[in-house]
């Protein structure tokens, strides 16, 4: 790993799973150094500004919507595929938005997410055997010897391509500025390949804490999520908001056991030491949680009740279980944070 960020336990390296074998161990080393003097994608008071908006939503005073695409890939890049996902999640936004009365925080699955986790290390067709497509961070999918063979320098072409689509969506957010103010959106992926976040994880010249510079919010998913494994190690000392996709199997004890890991002081947003982390995925799993231990995971739990649902677009005014009708609220008693206008987006940032 990155000497920016060396294993918090000197005793034990702690095991990173789903990691592709790289074959050529130095065209890695020279990758990795390149990306340690490449800047960072996003900056950590852009992360701060995410941590503050979580902090609202986990008080009940903004929602969070997460969207995009399971992962990318490098043919699908272009302006138009960047405006139409921008599209989709700010016109979600704002219906949600104008039925609860609520600004949205809206964080897109995009600049970062061209990594998967496979259930097989493998893949094998008429007696063929490759290695499996862990998407196109390291290899391509045609089952050839050649597109599967895991290759670092693909990483390097992450990086370009994240960087483009982050110029892209900053300038589509520049032109599309409304009478209301400025659009905002964060960008987030999974962090499962180490060997490309390390080397882009800086300390912060303000504080010296460390950030991750390839995304405003990282999660891990449920095949990595393990406490003693390398990226909850990862991400319990970075100080970007972060995520960790919680199934069906979990147990009140490990959603436990990594909030203590991740965010031991519970504080969400403003301070130094919270991590802005939620739990996704978890569904009505999370009133067993919260009944199994309120003091310590009602709060969170909460949060990722709130936070992590995919909604239905639905007309304005309506709520689930209710007859479509015209929103009668008045602005001056919604819990709105923002500002109120009766056409487009109901709340936004001050």
């Amino acid at each position: 790993m990155s000497a920016l960020l060396p294993p918090s336990s000197s005793l034990a390296v702690p095991e990173a799973l789903q990691q592709p074998v790289w074959p050529d161990p130095e065209a890695l080393r020279t990758v990795r150094d390149r990306l340690l003097t490449a800047l960072p994608l996003v900056l950590p008071t852009e992360c701060d500004v995410l941590r503050r908006r979580l902090a609202a939503v986990a008080a009940g005073k903004a929602f969070l919507l997460q969207g995009g695409d399971c992962a990318e890939t490098f043919r699908d890049l272009s302006l138009d595929t960047v405006s139409r996902k921008m599209d989709t999640l700010f016109d979600t936004a704002d219906e949600l938005s104008e039925a609860m009365f609520l600004p949205v925080v809206v964080v897109a699955r995009l600049a970062g997410q061209y990594a998967k986790p496979r259930s097989q290390p493998v893949e094998t067709r008429d007696g063929v055997t490759l290695p499996s497509y862990r998407g196109d961070a390291v290899n391509g999918p045609e089952f050839t010897a050649e597109a599967r063979t895991p290759d670092p320098h693909r990483m390097l072409q992450v990086y370009a391509a994240a960087g483009a689509t982050l110029n892209a969506v900053r300038s589509l957010l520049t032109e599309r500025r409304t009478a209301l103010g400025q659009r905002e959106m964060f960008v987030s992926h999974e962090a499962l390949l180490l060997d490309y976040e390390h080397p882009l994880t800086r300390p912060d010249a303000r504080t010296g804490d460390s950030y991750a510079g390839s995304g405003h919010l990282l999660w891990v998913g449920e095949r990595t999520r393990q406490t003693d494994g390398a990226h909850i190690d990862y991400l319990s000392r970075i100080r970007n908001p972060v995520a960790v996709k919680v199934g069906p199997t979990a147990t009140p004890a490990e959603v436990l056991a990594l909030i203590e890991r991740l965010d031991p002081d519970r504080e969400p947003g403003g301070s130094r030491s919270s991590r802005g982390w939620a739990p996704t995925g978890c569904g009505t799993r999370c009133r067993r949680w919260w009944r199994a231990s309120p003091r310590r995971a009602g709060r969170w739990c909460g949060y990722a009740t709130r936070c992590t649902a995919t909604p239905t677009t639905r007309r304005r005014g309506t709520r689930p279980g209710t007859s479509t009708r015209s929103s009668t609220r008045s602005p001056a008693s919604s819990r709105c944070t923002g500002r109120w206008a009766r056409t487009r987006a109901a709340c936004t940032w001050r």
